[in-house]
């Protein structure tokens, strides 16, 4: 749903001369080619680990490990109950290959350099998105994905500006059929159309990373309403107007909504390299020739795919089984709570009913002398 993967994805596609498969993250180690020999090129910027443990990749793919991002997340958030076993043992070893890797944020950063593998912060691709060609003269601030606190706040604040504001959201209001996600032509016009309604913005007000760094990118004055030590955002908290929601609310913050400020000039070096290493990537792989044999980097069997993928699953099912029975105990605790409180509520309602029923009876009757 959230189109911030898109447009990540979008960014990659605008290196390619052209666009031959559609590679599934989620599910990366089934992901065949028409042909069993092909070598197929992919910019392997994403966010990893959040569903699946699908790894390593086949070895048909020729990586470019840039812009990766993970996140450690409990096993009751809604994801894997991985972390960084992924990259261990026969997935460490992949890594390890095809290194060094390019981390989206300096967390990412360290947990790659915690697991010994050879790694780097690139940055994200969405910092080398260009301009659009046209802006129109007519524009408005665009709200994204904010806190409704802080909504309210600006709409107050811009009540009687003439300003126009507008509201959107960057996730996908309805689900998409799957014959619209496996088509790259319609998730590319969506993301196009996003992409112009912030850069015909006068100014962003967001939450979202994936709307801040894109605006960063085509120059579009951006304030980011989030807070500052959150893990993702490092070190773009620093190459960002920033300010938290409670700071924002108390009117601690200094920007001009209809006379926004210049975004910071920090992510250029950034923009500059990930567009050259982007570049020289596809430039080698469309000049190299060598066969699948030649282009493989790791020397594990098929079989020992197959265990280490075996045990990596049987690990998160242990972990994750036992925590998950407990929330569902919970749940169904918490079920029957609620059932007695919306019983006794509505017990409580019907007494008070009845002796309001009674007051206005008796009221009555003394009115008309029938009742002292």
């Amino acid at each position: 749903m959230n189109l911030g993967d898109d447009i990540q994805s979008y960014a990659e596609s605008l290196f390619l001369p052209k666009i031959d498969y559609l590679v599934d993250r989620e599910h990366i180690s089934d992901f065949k080619p028409k042909r069993k020999d092909e070598v197929v090129a992919v910019i392997m910027g994403a966010w990893w680990t959040r569903h699946k443990w699908h790894f390593p990749p086949p070895k048909n793919i020729y990586p470019l490990w840039i812009s990766m991002h993970l996140t450690d997340y409990p096993p009751e958030h809604i994801g894997t109950p991985i972390f960084d076993e992924l990259f261990k043992g026969v997935g460490g070893e992949y890594m390890k290959a095809y290194g060094p890797v390019g981390t989206r944020d300096m967390a990412t950063l360290k947990a790659m350099q915690d697991l010994d593998i050879p790694s780097y912060f690139s940055g994200c691709v969405t910092l080398t998105l260009p301009k659009p060609k046209i802006k129109p003269s007519k524009d408005y601030v665009l709200l994204v994905d904010l806190d409704p606190r802080v909504e309210k706040k600006i709409r107050k604040d811009l009540a009687g500006s003439g300003i126009e504001i507008k509201k959107i959201s960057n996730n996908r209001t309805t689900r998409r059929t799957a014959e619209e996600m496996d088509n790259w032509a319609f998730r590319k016009k969506e993301t196009e159309e996003l992409l112009e309604m912030y850069y015909n913005a006068r100014c962003v007000v967001t939450r979202r990373l994936h709307v801040s760094l894109p605006c960063l990118a085509m120059e579009v004055p951006v304030l980011c309403v989030h807070y500052p030590k959150n893990i993702r955002f490092s070190p773009y908290n620093d190459w960002l107007h920033m300010v938290s929601p409670e700071d924002f609310l108390k009117g601690k913050y200094d920007y001009d909504f209809l006379n926004p400020k210049p975004n910071k000039t920090d992510h250029l070096e950034t923009r500059a390299k990930l567009t050259q290493q982007m570049t020289e990537f596809v430039e080698m792989a469309g000049k190299d020739k060598r066969p699948l044999e030649k282009v493989v980097k790791t020397t594990y069997t098929d079989e020992e795919v197959y265990r280490w993928q075996y045990d990596l699953m049987k690990f998160a099912l242990n972990k994750w089984l036992p925590s998950s029975i407990r929330m569902s105990k919970q749940i169904i605790k918490l079920k029957e709570e609620r059932k007695q409180l919306t019983e006794e509520r509505d017990k409580l309602k019907r007494t008070s009913v009845y002796l309001k029923t009674r007051r206005g009876a008796g009221k009555t009757l003394r009115k008309l002398g029938l009742r002292k």
